[in-house]
């Protein structure tokens, strides 16, 4: 179905090759991501990040537009870890319908998603 929300019906999301336009420029910063939802509720995940993304590279990111496909099993890990994950009202919220999702560290959370909103605003 193309990463769409099928309800009642356990789904899977999985991107092979998350970050594919870093992998084609040889940019070491893509993973493996493959996640299960039922009913827009985030069961279990695994990202597989062959170069060390969980490296403190960053605090936080915003995606402008949620896609379960490329940030399911990702949001889930920083959730199940403690992180803030937020969608575009300030909710947490794991399986957005609709808009962008921040995933960031508990204490970077508030300050980035109040730049985030200035910006979309």
């Amino acid at each position: 179905m193309d990463g769409q929300f099928v309800g009642d019906t356990p789904t899977w999301y999985l991107d092979p090759i998350d970050g594919t336009t870093n992998f084609a420029n040889r940019v070491p910063w893509n993973s493996f991501s493959l996640a299960l939802a039922f009913n827009r509720t985030p069961l279990v995940s695994v990202v597989c990040d062959p170069f060390g993304v969980s490296a403190s590279r960053g605090v936080g990111a915003v995606i402008g537009q949620y896609s379960p496909i490329d940030h399911l099993a990702t949001v889930l890990i920083v959730h199940e870890a403690g992180g803030a994950v937020l969608d575009e009202d300030g909710n947490v919220n794991l399986f957005p319908e609709s808009g962008g999702i921040l995933c960031a560290t508990q204490a970077a959370s508030r300050p980035l998603y109040d730049i985030w909103k200035k910006a979309i605003s």
